[in-house]
C-alpha cells in the first residue's frame, strides 16, 4: 500500500507499508527499507570509494591528460590501435620513475602521472572494445596485446 510520494533531486520516490508491516521506500529499481531520521545511512556499498584516490596523482594526472591534448588532441588516445603502445610508455615512465628520475624532461610532471595516465588508456580502450561488442564474459587476452 503506497503511503506517499516525494521528489528528491528530480527523482520521484515512494514510500510503501512492506508486507510484514515495515515501511519501504521503491526508488524505482530496488526497496530500500527507510530509516529513522535520527541515523545516517548511505547505500553505498560496493561502490568504488573514489574520495580514498591520492588528491595530488589525480590532480598530477589530470595536468599529463591536459598536457597531452595539447600536444595531440582530447581524443586522440581512442584511435590507438596497438595498446601495446600504451605499455609500452607506462612502462618508460615508471622505469624513469625508479632510475631516480621523478619529472618527464619535456613536461616537467611526474614520469609517475604519465604511467598512470597511459595505464587509463589501456583500461579505457579495453572498455569501449567491450561496451561495443557486450560479450557475456570477460576475454582472456586482446587480439592486439
Amino acid at each position: 500500500m503506497r503511503i506517499c510520494t516525494a521528489e528528491y533531486e528530480g527523482v520521484t520516490c515512494s514510500l510503501f507499508a512492506g508486507h510484514n508491516g515495515e515501511h519501504m521506500h521503491a526508488n524505482g529499481r530496488t526497496w530500500m527499507p527507510v530509516v529513522a531520521p535520527t541515523t545516517f545511512t548511505k547505500a553505498d556499498s560496493g561502490k568504488p570509494p573514489l574520495s580514498r584516490l591520492p588528491r595530488a596523482a589525480l590532480e598530477q594526472t589530470a595536468l599529463v591528460l591536459e598536457y597531452g591534448a595539447r600536444k595531440y588532441t582530447w581524443d586522440n588516445w581512442l584511435k590507438c590501435d596497438d595498446v601495446r603502445r600504451y605499455h609500452d610508455a607506462a612502462l618508460r615512465h615508471i622505469v624513469a620513475d625508479a632510475s631516480g628520475e621523478p619529472l618527464d624532461l619535456e613536461s616537467r610532471l611526474p614520469h609517475l602521472a604519465h604511467a598512470i595516465a597511459s595505464l587509463m588508456f589501456i583500461m579505457g580502450i579495453r572498455e569501449r572494445r567491450l561496451t561495443s561488442s557486450k560479450p557475456t564474459a570477460m576475454p582472456e587476452t586482446f587480439d592486439d596485446e
